[in-house]
Order: structure tokens, then C-alpha cells, then sequence
């Protein structure tokens, strides 16, 4: 019993020194399509990058919305029907097993 808290207090630590460390990284290495932290820094506090980050938010949540109510819903409505779940239920059951 003391070696597994032992061991659980050395692994949080652990994990301390590992979020610190990525808490200070620089990103210069970190890739994506838009570098959002060069666009921040080149705007600076201005009300047009404001917003265009505004616009930007909700164009993205717009997508993510049409994109889950396309492709994720009408498999999740089948399968409620074909596993006799009502929708609520099924909602969290099959995003839960598919998560596993």
C-alpha cells in the first residue's frame, strides 16, 4: 500500500515537470494551417482582428454544427431505432462505446 502511493506521488509529479515544460515551449515548431499567435502578434489590439476572430469563431462553429447534424446524427438516429433506444439515451450511449 505505501509503494502505490509512493508511486502515485512520483507520477504527479511527474506530470508537474511535464505541463510546466510544455507550459513554457515555444511554438516556433508547432504546425497547423493558420498560425494563429503570428496573426495575434501582427494585428496587435485591433478592432478588425477582433472582429475577423469573431467572425472566424462563429464560422467555425457553424461548420462543426452542419458537420454533426449531417454525418453524425442520421447513424445515430438508425441505430437508436434499430437498438430500441430513445434518442437522449442513445445520444450518450453510443458517443460513450464509441469513445472505447
Amino acid at each position: 500500500l505505501e509503494s502505490s502511493s509512493k508511486t502515485g506521488s512520483a507520477n504527479s509529479g511527474n506530470l508537474g515537470a511535464r505541463i510546466e515544460r510544455y507550459a513554457k515551449m515555444d511554438c516556433k515548431s508547432c504546425k497547423g494551417v493558420i498560425d494563429y499567435g503570428a496573426f495575434w502578434e501582427a494585428a496587435g489590439n485591433s478592432s478588425s482582428a477582433s472582429l475577423f476572430a469573431l467572425v472566424w469563431f462563429v464560422l467555425i462553429l457553424w461548420l462543426l454544427n452542419s458537420t454533426a447534424e449531417h454525418f453524425f446524427l442520421p447513424p445515430l438516429m438508425y441505430w437508436s431505432e434499430f437498438l430500441g433506444l430513445r434518442p437522449d439515451v442513445a445520444g450518450a450511449t453510443i458517443v460513450a462505446i464509441g469513445t472505447c
